[in-house]
């Protein structure tokens, strides 16, 4: 009985120690930061993570904060504008250059870089937190984290295997563990269609051109998606832009 009642209390004091609400707050933090729309779900499972490490292996729960937190920090300005990282993110990293990548800096928010620096300050915080003297003992919290937290793991490659799609463990919704197979996936998306496309280039042409004297000549004007340097005016940058773009 005296052992039940102090599991009891071990237990209600790590639920509602402060610490709980810090990482609770630090995981929503990143949740965003890292561009994924807020999530309860997952927000309390990497709370539950960071605690139940952080009885077990603290320097694992430094280290998993510390990246997290630094990540989540510088990429929160650019996640408030252009969300997850995605194959259209990653292919304007491969193809931009430094000056268009500090010109790019200007035009977020002055307070997005504020919580991103908040999120940082946070990192700093529990990383700096002192580990305890006494040797931690497994209890039922601990229990319930893992649980909780293993649980929700499964949750998205379950939902895709019941809507008709494929179990993936590597498409869990986890923020951190998405973001990290977000980057890799559509990164290397990229360097395979850089790779088709330079194949492409060196193909010799199949068609011939027929000499001819038609009596009007036609042009064909091609137009990209992505931003042109001399149209960067009407967002601030120093180029004129071009007479089309002048007009509405």
């Amino acid at each position: 009985m005296n052992l039940t009642l102090k599991e009891s209390l071990v237990t209600r004091s790590r639920v509602f120690s402060p610490w709980t609400a810090f990482y609770f707050l630090q995981s929503l933090l990143i949740n965003l930061g890292l561009g994924y729309p807020f999530s309860l779900l997952y927000t309390a499972a990497f709370t539950a993570i960071l605690l139940l490490l952080w009885r077990t292996l603290p320097r694992v729960q430094k280290v998993l904060v510390g990246v997290s937190s630094l990540v989540a920090a510088c990429y929160f300005p650019f996640a408030q504008a252009y969300g997850a990282p995605n194959f259209n993110t990653l292919l304007a990293l491969h193809s931009t250059n430094m000056e268009e990548s500090t010109e790019i800096l200007t035009i977020f928010p002055w307070y997005s870089y504020l919580v991103g620096l908040f999120i940082f300050a946070l990192g700093v915080i529990a990383i700096r937190r002192k580990k305890e003297n006494e040797k931690a003992r497994w209890n039922t919290f601990d229990s319930l984290c893992l649980v909780f937290s293993v649980a929700t793991f499964f949750v998205a490659p379950v939902q895709n295997l019941a809507w008709g799609g494929v179990f993936k463990l590597k498409d869990t919704g986890y923020p951190v563990f998405r973001f990290a197979k977000d980057v890799i996936v559509n990164n290397n998306e990229v360097i395979e269609e850089q790779e088709r496309m330079a194949k492409l280039s060196g193909m010799k042409d199949t068609w011939t051109v027929t000499a001819v004297k038609p009596k009007y000549q036609t042009y064909v004007v091609v137009i990209g998606e992505s931003a042109r340097r001399d149209a960067l005016g009407a967002f601030g940058g120093h180029w004129d832009n071009t007479p089309f773009a002048q007009q509405r």
